[in-house]
């Protein structure tokens, strides 16, 4: 599997767990994702766009703040948050050129 498929998956698992549990109106009164989710989508677009080792270090760096911002949010899946930095946390940009 490719590194952007890797990725994708990766951000599906992340959607998830960050969604996954809780009311609507909690996790929107409780927790402003807004400034980490537009730090998160400039780099998934930019490492779609020029797949290097840097951007996706970027990108796996910013998956990792958003996720740990959300850690404190209410109504907040913390099994799933976990889970999901783990696999940011494995991704190896190594390979990337």
């Amino acid at each position: 599997m490719n590194n952007l498929k890797k990725l994708t998956a990766v951000v599906i698992i992340s959607s998830l767990a960050l969604f996954s549990c809780g009311k609507k109106e909690e996790i929107s009164n409780t927790c402003d994702l807004t400034a980490e989710l537009m730090t998160f989508q400039q780099q998934a677009s930019a490492y779609s766009a020029n797949q290097t080792r840097n951007s996706c270090n970027n990108l796996k760096q910013s998956a990792i703040d958003l996720l740990k911002k959300a850690e404190g949010c209410t109504g907040v899946a913390k099994d799933g948050i976990l889970a999901a930095t783990n696999v940011w946390k494995d991704i190896d940009c190594s390979g990337v050129k």
